[in-house]
């Protein structure tokens, strides 16, 4: 059997845990000699970030991966609660229809159809659809691979910072199953598992999972009295493997989701009590929205991936489908009053293939090289309802709000069509050396509609239909040096592309036809890997320099957002992940990032200067520490006990490019300590398994989110209230907080 094959094999079972959750529960006890104690081993943990099975500790790329343990015994379920503890990635979830990931500094996009985001989220390598479709439940899964920097070599499209991969359980032709029941805070009821096994010896096996989640609400909403933001969703997949012979293997798959849960409940985050309004609350666990959100999202997927193995490497197919569908309801100005309502449908179908051939590895010389095309129809219609308070600043000033009570509509579809042809090659032309040369070539199309009006009377009824393509090319080299299994270190320049689109903020139809730039990346990169499992240790350390060109960013201007083109953003930054085992029975884990993500040049089109601002939603630094223990349980109930935490800290965000959000908005964008933590009991035979968890326990709040909206809230005299100095005394914001202390039960059949 070949080293790939063997890998391959491990990468379907062995994908441990690293960074911060990892947990001594992914160890294996080895004996370093009869006289020396029994120590941990670190096991070896297999990534696919080359498009084929390697060992995390020697892949020239700077990964942090998450076994599905892992995720279990933390009990996390999205990818919010991975951004809390992984390196310089970020994950700003408004609500689990709408989420935004950046890595390494990429900015925050929109959710418009016309725009795309600068980190692509994979699920069994078949590329999400973006808004909507990108925060799938975490359950079902092999593990998760965070990639960080450029991946525009082989994965292509929309990863200027990075890509967020997925790897679900393939089917198994060893019959077993799982079936998990958890209660929480909040009733927070959750039923969850897989069977799998053959369906025709060493030929076909199949697999089916299932996962329905409730909770009653976590917040307030002191003006209704009644409870909101709560949660109902189920999902489920299915999974074929057919195997015909040893070299020819295909995966076939689906996946449902549907998530009726209330849609973006926004909260009031301010520091004065405006005239016109009755008393507010801006606590963390308190809304003041005069409507109940609701929401109804579903996505679906399907996948076909033929991997066929010839004697001079594996060909593989992967062909994937993605839908989804989201309708919602919310307030946008979260008001008694609701001054802005807001119906949103989002949707998308989205088509891929992938075609490519990789050489065994293990050579001097080997490769992969493929294509890669994209048929994707994504749609936006918002519906806007407003009913402005007369005495509010904007009711004066500021047209189309003078008319006070009106509709608008804001609809968006646009096609893309992207082909793409990529390879790389690594060879070693010394034991110890090895050179990495890759490179991708991206046509991308996109063309579309746009239709606003409102009934105000005061703004023109616009129409544009538009098209228009960009080309990239991206290559990547990587130099590495490996002198033996413990340490690797490399050096890489990798770039990436995002292309332009089109905004639907214009005020008219030139405006709505005028595309916006491409997005490009040149990153340096060096980075060390030191590992030594038996003695329990490792670590691994990177530092780069991203140069962005021409960046995509939300501009404020006139009481609205635009997508716009940044000068020049030069972003270095380190990353450190530690794992030490001195004891048996004993993990320690830790990160750090430090990340200066700031417009080295940036003139806003209406003049704005923002040169040498912090980039929103990136802090400077962030970092975590987590310890695990595991140890026999006594003998009235023989089997194992596992105890751990992580503890995570975060600097100051911004969330206008200005930086100008005032103190009492930044300072409660840190993180001071916010704990999760877990304790479990394993019977003797693995089959039983009872969880105890807590996430956020220390019920550390911070604002994910915030949108100022002083002139919907003040009159003019409190808009114009200044302290002695002439700065401004009075603000209010709409946003989010994180999710409160959530802790529970969970006990775990396994056969």
């Amino acid at each position: 059997m070949s080293t790939e094959s063997i890998l391959m094999r491990c990468a379907t079972v062995a994908i441990s845990g690293f960074g911060s959750i990892a947990t001594a529960a992914d160890l294996t006890t080895t004996a370093r000699s009869s006289d020396t104690p029994a120590v941990a081993e670190l096991q070896e943990v297999v990534v696919t970030a080359t498009r084929r099975a390697t060992l995390l500790e020697e892949t020239s790329v700077a990964i942090t991966a998450f076994s599905g343990g892992a995720l279990d015994r933390q009990h996390i379920e999205d990818l919010s609660n991975i951004a809390t503890v992984a390196p310089s990635l970020v994950f700003t979830s408004l609500s689990r229809q709408e989420s935004y990931p950046s890595i390494r500094g990429t900015s925050v996009g929109n959710d418009a159809p016309g725009s795309d985001l600068g980190v692509t989220v994979f699920i069994d390598d078949v590329p999400t659809t973006g808004v909507g479709d990108n925060d799938p439940n975490l359950f079902d899964l092999q593990g998760i691979e965070v990639l960080r920097g450029p991946q525009g070599t082989l994965f292509g499209r929309n990863s200027t910072g990075g890509a967020l991969v997925i790897h679900t359980l393939q089917p198994d032709f060893t019959p077993h199953e799982k079936a998990e029941l958890s209660y929480g805070n909040h009733n927070l009821v959750e039923g969850r598992g897989y069977v799998t096994g053959p369906l025709i010896d060493s030929q076909l096996a199949g697999k089916m999972t299932f996962d329905i989640r409730r909770q009653d609400g976590i917040l307030h909403n002191k003006f209704l009295n009644t409870t909101t933001e709560s949660t109902s969703l189920w999902g489920t997949r299915g999974q074929l493997l057919w195997t015909p012979s040893e070299d020819f293997r295909v995966l076939f798959g689906f996946d449902y989701s549907r998530d009726t849960s209330p849609y973006k409940v926004q909260e009031l985050i301010g520091n004065f009590q405006p005239a016109i309004f009755p008393p507010l609350s801006y606590g963390p666990s308190d809304t003041e929205q005069g409507i109940t959100s609701r929401g109804n999202a579903q996505s679906s997927g399907g996948l076909v991936r033929a991997d066929y193995t010839v004697p001079f490497g594996t060909l593989t197919s992967i062909t994937g489908y993605r839908h989804a569908d989201a309708r919602d309801f919310f307030s946008t100005s979260a008001d008694p009053f609701n001054e802005i309502l807001q119906n949103y449908h989002v949707g998308a179908d989205q088509i891929t293939e992938e075609i490519h051939l990789a050489s065994p590895i293990g050579q001097q010389l080997d490769w992969v090289a493929g294509l890669f095309f994209l048929n994707s129809q994504r749609e936006g219609l918002k519906v806007y309802s407003l009913n402005v308070q007369p005495d509010t600043l904007v009711a004066n000033f500021q047209d189309p709000y003078t008319a006070l009570q009106f509709n608008a509509n804001d609809l968006q579809h646009v096609h893309t069509r992207s082909y793409a042809l990529f390879g790389e090659a690594n060879y070693s032309f010394v034991k110890s050396w090895k050179l990495t040369l890759g490179a991708r070539l991206t046509k991308e199309d996109k063309a579309g509609h746009s239709e606003k009006n409102d009934t105000s009377g005061l703004s023109p009824d616009l129409a544009a239909t538009y098209s228009h393509s960009w080309n990239a090319f991206t290559p990547k080299a990587t130099l590495s040096f490996l002198p033996n299994k413990r340490f690797l270190a490399y050096a890489t320049v990798a770039s990436g592309f995002k292309s332009g689109g089109f905004d639907t903020s214009a005020t008219s139809n030139e405006g709505l036809a005028t595309p916006f730039r491409q997005e490009k990346v040149l990153s340096y990169e060096f980075g060390i890997k030191l590992s030594s499992p038996e003695d329990g240790v490792v670590i691994n350390a990177a530092g780069y320099y991203a140069k962005y060109k021409d960046l995509q960013v939300q501009e404020f201007q006139n009481l609205q957002y635009i997508t716009a083109n940044a000068g020049v953003a030069n972003i270095p930054g380190a990353e450190l992940e530690a794992l030490l085992n001195p004891l048996s029975w004993l993990t320690f884990s830790a990160n750090y990032s430090y990340m200066n993500a700031k417009y080295t040049h940036y003139v806003q089109g209406d003049g704005s200067v923002f040169t040498g601002n912090q980039i929103p939603f990136d802090a400077k630094y962030h970092y975590t520490l987590g310890a695990d223990a595991h140890f026999a349980s006594p003998q009235f109930a023989p089997g194992k006990v596992a105890l751990g935490f992580d503890l995570t800290y975060q600097g100051k965000k911004y969330f206008e490019n200005e930086n100008n959000d005032y103190a009492f908005i930044t300072d409660r964008t840190r993180i001071h300590g916010l704990a999760n933590v877990h304790a479990s009991w394993t019977s003797a035979d693995e089959s039983w398994e009872v969880l105890l968890w807590g996430n956020n326990v220390t019920d550390h709040r911070y604002i994910v989110n915030a949108t100022e909206l002083t002139a919907f809230y003040a009159n003019i005299p409190e808009f114009l209230a200044a302290d002695a100095g002439g700065s401004p005394i009075n603000r209010m914001y709409v946003g989010q907080w994180n999710t409160p202390r959530m802790f529970g039960i969970s006990v775990t059949y396994k056969h």
